[in-house]
C-alpha cells in the first residue's frame, strides 16, 4: 500500500535520501538524461514525454487522440516539436502504482519530473484522488498539473477506451503556412 506521496523536481529527486520502503516514478523530458536515485529506492519506472498539452497550442482534448495511429510502431504525439503523454504512458504509470498499492508493505511513492510542479503534480493529485493517500511533502498545490496527463491517467484508470488518430489537419496546414513564413 501506498502510505505517503512526495513529488518533487529533478533537482530534488536527484539530493532525496529516501528511507525505508519506496518506489518512484521518475518522468524527464526525452531529450534529457535520466537522474540519479537514491540507490535505496527498491522500484521505479521511467518514463519520457515532455510538459506539453493540447491547450498550450489552441487544441482541446478532442482534438488531440489518446494514441497516434501507428503506436504500436513507436509513434508518438508530437505537438511543436515536443513529445505529449500518451495512453500508453499512463497505463504504465497505473500498472506501477497498482503494484505500489497492492503491495503488503507500505510504501513511500515519489514522483518527480524536470521542475516538480506539472507532470508529477498530476500524477500525484490522480494517487491522492483515487486512493485517498495523503500528499506528505512541502509542495502541496496541484494547481499547475498536467491536465493531459491528469485526464489519461483517469480515462485509462476507469477502463475507457483511447481515440486513436491523427492531429487535426487544419493544424497540421496551420503549422507548415506558419513554417514558410
Amino acid at each position: 500500500m501506498i502510505n505517503r506521496l512526495v513529488f518533487l523536481s529533478r533537482k530534488q529527486v536527484e539530493h532525496y535520501v529516501a528511507t525505508g520502503n519506496n518506489v518512484a516514478i521518475s518522468i524527464r523530458d526525452p531529450n534529457r538524461s535520466a537522474p540519479r536515485l537514491h540507490h535505496s529506492i527498491q522500484g521505479r519506472i521511467y518514463l519520457e514525454f515532455d510538459d506539453d498539452t493540447e491547450y498550450s497550442v489552441g487544441l482541446s482534448p478532442d482534438q488531440v487522440p489518446d494514441l497516434m495511429l501507428g503506436h504500436e510502431n513507436g509513434r508518438r504525439i508530437m505537438v511543436n516539436g515536443n513529445e505529449l503523454c500518451d495512453y500508453n504512458d499512463a497505463n504504465k504509470m497505473l500498472r506501477f502504482i497498482q503494484r505500489a498499492i497492492d503491495s503488503e508493505d507500505a510504501l513511500e511513492m515519489i514522483i518527480h519530473c524536470e521542475m516538480g510542479i506539472s507532470r508529477s503534480a498530476a500524477v500525484a493529485q490522480y494517487i491522492h484522488e483515487r486512493y485517498g493517500v495523503p500528499i506528505s511533502n512541502g509542495i502541496t498545490n496541484t494547481d499547475r498539473l498536467n491536465k493531459r496527463v491528469f485526464r489519461l491517467l483517469n480515462k485509462a484508470a476507469d477502463g475507457l477506451p483511447p481515440s486513436i488518430g491523427n492531429l487535426p489537419e487544419d493544424f497540421l496546414m496551420m503549422k507548415k503556412t506558419h513554417r514558410h513564413q
